[in-house]
């Protein structure tokens, strides 16, 4: 599978999920997923925290169990 990517994400969740209708009928689920970095400076010694925001989509039966399950 050429251009395919997998990732696992670990985080939680921005707001609860919301389902929608593609225009082609397909149902899909959108979330948003907070994973945060802790990383620190060596010659400071503080250590900085921040948040990545990632907007997930999920697709076919998996939609309708993450909008069922989780909030």
């Amino acid at each position: 599978m050429n251009g395919l990517n997998r990732i696992f994400l670990l985080g939680r969740l921005g707001n609860d999920p919301q389902m929608y209708t593609s225009s082609k009928g397909q149902m899909y689920t959108a979330l948003s997923l907070a994973t945060d970095r802790v990383y620190g400076d060596k010659e400071e010694g503080k250590k900085t925290k921040t948040t990545d925001w990632h907007y997930v989509r999920v697709w076919g039966k998996q939609a309708h169990s993450c909008a069922k399950f989780l909030s």
